[in-house]
């Protein structure tokens, strides 16, 4: 049970993550009044009476707090589109009984909602995690990511290594590009990731871990264990085997619908040590898991991205071992 300091705590990282949100930057540097939207639906209701109490000590935002099952669409919609930035918090993926189109409120505002996406913070299915999420301040994420992205650019491989003695290589370009997620400047302030594009993946890996896709894996299947073993070269998967036959059939399904969803699009690194362990919850906080995640597809039109996200093994740089029982060493 988290105390009330550590939960301030997390609400005051998270604004400190908001604040740094492309969409509002200008203003906040102008010293602007910032329009903010919050929704929630009741599961998150005393997460947002937390964070209402906190935005008294911001003077220069502007808050409207609407419960997103309660408040009319039209209402939603008018403060959807003047409002400088909003941040909604409900259950989706989680909902019982599942259906794919979300809470029966997201369907009339949804195309205004894609609209207006470069101001929106979606944190859905977080429940109480949302204060493992932001655990951790900007600086500290930050300087993680960095030692990491160093650490990455004065190397030539990278190295995925499991206890079954499976591994995964590849090679690290000169010019190679990392991507840092650290709560700054970026349209999704959950901090924890560093992530590339590598082209020439290769080995034979075990998965246990945690599904996240708008394909629901991750709610029929939940978090597993050494559930099937998967096969790449050239950062695509060429074959992979498992004892479920049901999983086999729907992993085959969406392999096959899009020649992009077999392509490693994404190799993801989560840094945010304050995320513990993973839930199955198809919530975008479990990306920032320590670990790795390989993220499939979303390279072609008609593709649909799927993570992959890996609970264990260690991580290398060229003979620098980084990251070894769920724990950084840098």
């Amino acid at each position: 049970m988290l105390s009330i300091d550590e939960k301030n705590e997390s609400i005051s990282n998270m604004f400190s993550n908001l604040l740094h949100h492309p969409s509002i930057k200008e203003k906040r540097e102008n010293g602007e009044v910032i329009n903010l939207l919050i929704g929630w639906d009741k599961q998150h209701r005393d997460i947002i009476e937390n964070i209402s109490s906190a935005t008294t000590k911001f003077s220069f935002l502007e808050t409207c707090l609407l419960p997103l099952d309660s408040t009319s669409s039209t209402i939603l919609i008018e403060h959807i589109e003047k409002c400088d930035i909003f941040m909604f918090l409900y259950l989706s993926s989680t909902l019982k009984p599942f259906t794919s189109s979300g809470p029966n409120f997201l369907s009339p505002i949804r195309q205004v909602m894609q609209k207006n996406w470069r101001k929106s913070i979606i944190l859905k299915d977080y429940g109480e995690h949302f204060y493992e999420a932001f655990s951790e301040q900007i600086k500290t994420i930050s300087n993680r990511n960095q030692l990491l992205i160093n650490l990455a650019i004065a190397s030539k491989h990278v190295i995925f290594e499991q206890e079954n003695d499976c591994i995964l290589t590849a090679t690290i370009n000169e010019n190679q590009s990392w991507t840092s997620i650290d709560g700054r400047d970026n349209y999704d302030i959950t901090p924890g990731e560093i992530a590339t594009k590598l082209y020439d993946l290769e080995g034979c890996v075990t998965f246990s871990g945690a599904f996240l896709s708008v394909i629901p894996f991750a709610i029929k299947y939940g978090v597993v264990q050494d559930f099937f073993k998967i096969k790449i070269k050239n950062s695509q998967i060429i074959d992979f085997t498992c004892h479920d036959p049901t999983f086999s059939q729907d992993f085959d399904k969406y392999l096959s619908s899009n020649p992009s969803n077999s392509v490693i699009e994404e190799f993801g690194i989560g840094t945010n040590c304050g995320v513990k362990r993973l839930y199955g919850l198809n919530a975008g906080f479990e990306e920032r898991h320590p670990g790795l995640h390989l993220g499939l597809g979303g390279g072609a039109m008609g593709s649909h991205h799927l993570d992959l996200i890996f609970q264990g093994g260690s991580l290398s740089f060229d003979k620098t071992k980084f990251f070894h029982n769920e724990l950084f060493n840098i």
